[in-house]
């Protein structure tokens, strides 16, 4: 039995894979909750300026607004990203 294949190795390989991972998935979660934590702090500053400075002009359906402008920004987002990660795919597999 040589060294790289003793169950001491094999072990300390699946230690450290394990460690690897349990840190990307904690790092992960930090930066979801500051992601998180930032949305939601734009969130409010921007229903404060809608209204506060357009609800004049739109009456009480501020917040309908709102909610569609970020529907529309949040899929047009979504929709880039996709075509992003499809041509990233796609390009994977080509010899340039």
């Amino acid at each position: 039995m040589t060294a790289h294949n003793s169950p001491v190795h094999r072990q300390k390989e699946t230690k450290e894979g394990l460690t690897s991972i349990i840190t990307n998935d904690v790092m992960q979660s930090v930066n979801f909750g500051f992601t998180l934590a930032t949305v939601l702090a734009w969130n409010e500053t921007i229903k404060k300026y809608i209204q506060t400075f357009l609800s004049e002009k739109i009456g009480s359906h501020y917040t309908l607004v709102y909610a569609l402008s970020v529907t529309i920004l949040a899929a047009c987002v979504l929709f880039l990203g996709q075509r992003f990660k499809n041509k990233n795919a796609s390009n994977r597999y080509t010899w340039n």
